[in-house]
């Protein structure tokens, strides 16, 4: 079992799908296993591994997954931060930006 020691930085992980040949990022907590994640999937993985964000902001992927037997690879940090974008800076709220920019018949 893994112990978390108060404050302490944990890596997320991700799974890269191609859906319909384009590839999209999932990323869920580390306390899952890729492969079970990947189980859910409609797709076929493409890569794996772990991610946090950078001191400005940004997805960065790495490692790999040993129950996949896939590897991280240079293109998924590129990926990550197309599809899930920075984080944004204090005071700004993305979740105020996308719901505006949503069709008014849209269900979130």
């Amino acid at each position: 079992m893994t112990h978390l020691t108060r404050g302490a930085k944990m890596k997320s992980k991700y799974i890269i799908v191609d859906l319909n040949g384009a590839e999209v990022p999932l990323v869920f907590s580390s306390f899952f296993q890729h492969e079970d994640v990947a189980i859910g999937v409609r797709g076929k993985v493409n890569s794996a591994g772990f991610c946090e964000l950078d001191t400005e902001g940004k997805w960065v992927a790495c490692g790999g997954s040993v129950s996949l037997k896939l590897d991280a690879r240079q293109q998924d940090t590129g990926i990550l931060n197309e599809h899930l974008g920075a984080v944004s800076l204090p005071g700004q709220s993305p979740c105020k930006t996308a719901r505006a920019s949503l069709p008014t018949n849209a269900n979130i």
